[in-house]
């Protein structure tokens, strides 16, 4: 395996991402290679906290998107650093959401995709961004069987508007690659190790 390998999995709720990025790094691990698994938004800045906190729905949700995407961009400046040092160490960084979340998910709340993409210019694109694709309907189905009270945007029409947004930024990011949400999860976790060539 290469080090300073920088890779992100994306995907709208109940695709998987979380998943797929945990057993993707405990791969890497096992196979004695040093990896970071992480995610955003973070909980150790400010902005990551309030973030989580408004989609909880415990803070009112801003009445500008634009506003409340600004927070994971002050959140991502200071992750970047951290996952940079990581890189800089030789170690791989499996992330669990970045910059197509943030667009994505912002347009589809109202914000201006042009202007998403401007504001996350600043940031380094990872070597490989897997985006599990699934239905909207899938999607749902599986954030209800978590049994959790469902967050701000886990319902079909906002996950349907912001599905769509992603597979626009594919036009946008060449590194992104769509797998098969769908499939099972370890069949999905063969696929993306294969695509990584590992």
């Amino acid at each position: 395996m290469k080090n300073n390998r920088f890779i992100v999995f994306e995907g709208i709720d109940g695709s998987g991402h979380t998943t797929q990025a945990k057993l993707l790094a405990d791969y890497i691990a096992e196979h004695g290679v040093p990896v970071w698994l992480t995610n955003e938004p973070t909980l150790f800045t400010e902005a990551g906290r309030t973030i989580k906190a408004t989609l909880r729905g415990e803070l009112p949700m801003p009445n500008d998107p634009l506003e409340f995407q600004k927070l994971y961009v002050d959140d991502r400046r200071v992750h970047v650093e951290e996952i940079k040092q990581h890189l800089a160490n030789g170690e791989w960084v499996i992330c669990d959401r970045y910059v197509p979340s943030t667009v994505a998910y912002g347009t589809g709340s109202g914000a201006n995709y042009q202007t998403l993409l401007e504001l996350n210019q600043q940031f380094p694109l990872p070597d490989t961004t897997f985006f599990l694709d699934v239905s909207p309907a899938v999607a749902v189905e599986r954030v209800k069987g978590r049994g959790e009270t469902r967050e701000f945007f886990e319902y079909e029409e906002k996950l349907s508007a912001i599905r769509q947004n992603y597979l626009r930024l594919m036009e946008n990011y060449p590194h992104m690659q769509s797998i098969n949400g769908e499939q099972g999860i370890e069949d999905i976790a063969t696929q993306a190790r294969a695509l990584l060539g590992i």
